[in-house]
């Protein structure tokens, strides 16, 4: 059909061209010459702490960093036992493990010899800096055990906020479509690379840069042609997908080629914006044409994991295979607020973290729109029937859930580096945290992230670290045993 002289862009169309175009765009990213930095890096010290008998998790455990007696930095010993500390300068710096931060049973092999060492850094080296651990003197209940236990409930109330930020989207989504987005893991990453590029962390050279921008210009552009008022005029309608494309592709460009540098707290803000983006142009170029073409959520599923691995990849040919830290908060002193241990940063996360759930929470009960998502995730086809806008309401779903894992994947890239596969390897997590509070509710996703994160942590305390997975599933299953529905899902009458 033609209307003022003008096909009708339709997004099927719109989408079997994006896609028909991909692997030749892909194909050329291929070819490019791989990320490089602009910029100097700075100095790097890091490790791994290991028990002996690897049993024992040293999460939680501190290193410090001190020159001429002065603190200029401090870490938290991770999950995987591992500790990275950026420097401000070249030099030569003292590197101290704290002693009472250990765990029960594990001390630092000839502590009074070897807890401290004294290193020199070069410019842009990264160094590794080891301390041999053993087996020492343990008591049944110990101070250390209880400290640590509590400083790993703060971290684990950390993590499972940024679970629950980026699990609504994934609850909310399959409520309102029944689709399981497997590259909402991807969203999450595409959120903490773009923050990097924009602060400055990371840059990649003008070909390249311009190569991904024209994909992803075309990604965003092409689903929001039908977006236009058919009461446009042809040159109008024209125009407005011509510059709407433009713009998309310079904003990426000037990202990617590190043209811009803001603040990290001005480049989550645009980060946010761009997973909103993200988020539209799948539902409006993608999936939502899929759906109306009767597509099943079988081969929907099958798409979405195409879709992440295309997505995952593809991050991993621009930013390269190493992980990166943003460029503030760096480096900052460890506080002690009773038996917590942390740093300032990781403290304003987890707050950040908290707030943005309690915000969410309000507009899904207080708004007329919050309203109208859960009522379609509830009932799609009684909402419908109500005079709801189904069509809308899954639209700014999609929206709502790109943004927020996008501020998740920025929140996520400050506790820890910012690498190609964050996102892939956080989607375990919020597969569990939204199954264990019930498919398809905002709330129940709130709920079971924050469990999952808590567990996952704290677990640690008792057990070796390789089982914390093990253990959160473990309560998974406890839970579903008692109720199949969730912590706050509905049971449903079949039959």
């Amino acid at each position: 059909m033609v209307a003022d002289g003008l096909p009708r862009s339709r997004p099927a169309a719109a989408a079997r061209t994006l896609i028909a175009m991909l692997p030749v765009v892909m194909a050329c990213l291929l070819l490019a010459p791989t990320a490089l930095a602009q910029q100097e890096d700075p100095p790097v010290l890091f490790g791994t702490l290991r028990s002996p008998d690897r049993e024992v998790s040293i999460e939680g455990a501190r290193i410090l960093v001190e020159q001429d007696d002065d603190e200029v930095g401090a870490a938290t010993v991770g999950s995987d036992g591992r500790w990275e500390i950026t420097l401000p300068e070249p030099g030569t710096y003292t590197v101290t493990i704290v002693r009472d931060s250990l765990p029960d049973g594990i001390q630092v092999r000839e502590a009074d010899r070897f807890a401290s060492k004294e290193v020199e850094v070069q410019p842009a080296e990264r160094r590794a800096v080891l301390f041999a651990l053993e087996r020492g003197e343990s008591s049944t209940v110990s101070r250390q055990t209880w400290r640590r236990a509590v400083t790993l409930t703060v971290s684990g109330i950390q993590l499972g906020s940024i679970i629950a930020i980026t699990s609504i989207g994934l609850s909310l989504i399959f409520g309102t479509t029944g689709l399981v987005n497997f590259a909402h893991g991807e969203m999450v990453t595409l959120g903490a690379v773009t923050a990097l590029f924009l602060n400055g962390g990371l840059r990649v050279p003008a070909s390249m840069a311009a190569l991904t921008a024209i994909v992803i210009a075309l990604a965003v552009g092409a689903p929001a042609v039908d977006r236009l008022p058919r009461a446009w005029s042809r040159g109008a309608r024209a125009g407005g997908t011509a510059g709407f494309i433009a713009v998309n592709g310079a904003v990426a460009f000037l990202i990617l080629s590190g043209s811009v540098t803001l603040h990290l707290i001005p480049a989550a803000a645009v980060a946010v914006a761009v997973g909103a983006a993200v988020g539209f142009g799948m539902e409006a170029g993608l999936f939502g044409p899929l759906r109306r073409r009767r597509v099943g959520n079988v081969a929907l599923l099958v798409i979405s994991i195409g879709l992440s691995i295309l997505l995952r990849y593809g991050i991993l040919v621009v930013m390269g295979g190493q992980s990166y830290p943003y460029r503030d908060y760096t480096i900052q002193r460890g506080i002690n607020l009773g038996p917590i241990s942390s740093t300032p940063k990781d403290l304003a996360v987890t707050a950040l973290s908290l707030v943005v759930l309690v915000v969410v929470g309000l507009l899904l009960t207080r708004t007329r729109l919050g309203t109208a998502m859960r009522a379609v995730a509830d009932n799609r086809e009684l909402a419908e029937s109500s005079g709801v806008d189904v069509r809308r309401v899954i639209l700014v779903t999609w929206v709502a859930g790109g943004a927020l894992a996008a501020l998740g994947g920025v929140f996520q890239g400050m506790v820890q580096a910012v690498g190609w596969s964050m996102g892939f390897g956080l989607l375990l997590l919020m597969f569990a945290g939204v199954i264990l509070g019930g498919l398809g509710t905002a709330f129940g996703a709130m709920a079971g992230g924050l469990l999952v994160g808590i567990v996952v942590q704290v677990s640690t305390v008792w057990f070796s670290v390789d089982l914390k997975l093990v253990m959160a599933f473990a309560v998974l299953i406890v839970v579903l045993l008692f109720r199949p529905q969730g912590l706050l899902g509905r049971r449903e009458r079949i039959g």
